[in-house]
């Protein structure tokens, strides 16, 4: 496995301390090709919704386009990739015709995969792909993770897995593509131009052969189980110590009671992680 990078979770938004002041930071990414993106737009629970760890990025959109960038994919012909985003509401995020939420291009600066946010709709397009990808509902005030997984070559798999709202299974959308010489160079995060509305982004993660998964939902204690002191966790944020793991159970964006009562269902229900 060799992995690329993992962003906007708490291993990269570096701090001093996890109980100290706000350290959240945007400099793990390209700071030449990023536009529009700056410190201010990165921050803490809870004035910031995140998914995982302390922080998030907090994209609004703008006449002109905001989004950070990752060079690491260098010339790189398999790519998959995890990131959890939350659309919100007032204005509904709507990026346009042509507009991103996701863009994944090519050294030329070809797109490869675009993803946009219209209409409450995920919609992806992937260059050489042999059918129209459907869209994928999405409702505002929620997280979602949006797993891709794509490669190089002659009718080559190309797969988006979108799974959130504590839904117990995910959305997947599949299609082949030919693209025997494409490379995919870099990978923008954020809002194209003339977007409306606010998308808090969370947990990129992006490797060449194994996929990165979701994280553990409700495992506020981040080790990896559902168990009785994730309840301990949640109620001490809402007390005002951030949980280190993943203490929003309803995917929401908010830390509140009903997350406890969420993680009580999940142990009664035997479940795991998911």
């Amino acid at each position: 496995m060799i992995r690329l990078k993992t962003l906007l979770g708490a291993a990269i938004f570096s701090a001093v301390a996890f109980t100290g002041a706000n350290a959240c930071s945007i400099s793990a990414w390209s700071a030449t090709d990023s536009v529009g993106v700056v410190a201010a737009d990165s921050g803490e629970a809870p004035a910031f919704s995140r998914y995982s760890g302390r922080c998030s990025l907090r994209v609004v959109g703008a006449a002109g386009a905001k989004y950070v960038q990752d060079n690491t994919p260098t010339n790189a012909t398999g790519f998959k990739a995890r990131v959890y985003v939350l659309p919100s509401a007032a204005p509904l995020v709507d990026t346009g015709a042509g507009g991103f939420v996701f863009l994944a291009r090519d050294g030329a600066g070809a797109n490869l995969i675009r993803i946009a946010l219209t209409g409450g709709n995920l919609q992806t397009t992937v260059t050489g792909s042999a059918a129209a990808i459907p869209a994928i509902p999405v409702t505002a005030g929620r997280y979602y993770s949006i797993e891709l997984e794509w490669a190089q070559g002659a009718a080559a798999p190309f797969s988006i897995k979108v799974q959130g709202a504590g839904e117990a299974t995910p959305v997947v959308q599949t299609t082949t593509t030919n693209n025997a010489a494409g490379v995919l160079k870099d990978v923008r995060l954020g809002l194209s131009a003339n977007s409306t509305g606010t998308v808090f982004f969370d947990e990129y993660d992006s490797r060449r052969t194994t996929a990165p998964g979701r994280l553990c939902r409700g495992d506020a204690t981040n080790n990896g189980l559902i168990q009785g002191n994730d309840r301990v966790a949640i109620s001490n944020e809402i007390a005002g110590t951030l949980a280190p793991g993943q203490p929003d159970a309803t995917e929401n964006g908010l830390v509140q009671g009903n997350d406890r009562v969420a993680v009580s269902n999940l142990i009664l229900a035997g479940a795991t992680c998911n």
